[in-house]
């Protein structure tokens, strides 16, 4: 049997790099305020006084922090995804897809369907896993297609679907 490759975690992109900017962004403004906290113009500006002055820009330097911590771990998950696929470290299953339940176009819920007894969910606002287009956002899953998945713990990791 022929497939096609309808998506390949070796082939895209890691989805989360907005993570690590907008911790960049809060350690950047964090320490610009911390730099100008005693600078009469600065003051003059935003009006500053006392603690606020230290407390709200270390605040912001240690929520950047803590979203780079997010956008590490993240991105380390992925990689490792990745490295399951290329170093064989997946699980393979191949069938027809049942029990299909499509994700609501509005979202709120995973899109989820079973291949040859293996559960498998996901859903297009997790952008830092493997495969996670719906089918109410144009993904291909749908009832009764011959696919096959190769998977860690049902993160899909190469979607192939049969001609």
């Amino acid at each position: 049997m022929e497939y096609q490759v309808a998506y390949d975690i070796q082939q895209v992109a890691y989805h989360g790099w907005w993570i690590f900017c907008v911790g960049l962004v809060f350690i950047s403004a964090g320490t610009a305020a911390l730099i100008l906290r005693n600078n009469p113009a600065y003051n003059s500006i935003f009006d500053t006084r006392g603690i606020q002055r230290t407390l709200m820009p270390v605040f912001a330097v240690g929520f950047g922090l803590l979203w780079l911590v997010i956008g590490t771990l993240n991105y380390s998950h992925f990689a490792n995804l990745r490295n399951a696929a290329s170093n064989g470290g997946a699980e393979v299953v191949e069938g027809d897809v049942k029990e299909f339940v499509p994700m609501p176009y509005e979202g709120h819920a995973e899109e989820t369907f079973v291949v040859s007894g293996r559960y498998f969910s996901y859903s297009d606002y997790d952008e830092t896993k493997g495969f996670n287009q719906t089918q109410s956002h144009g993904g291909p899953m749908k009832e009764g297609l011959h696919v096959r998945i190769t998977h860690v713990d049902g993160t899909i990791l190469k979607l192939e679907i049969a001609r």
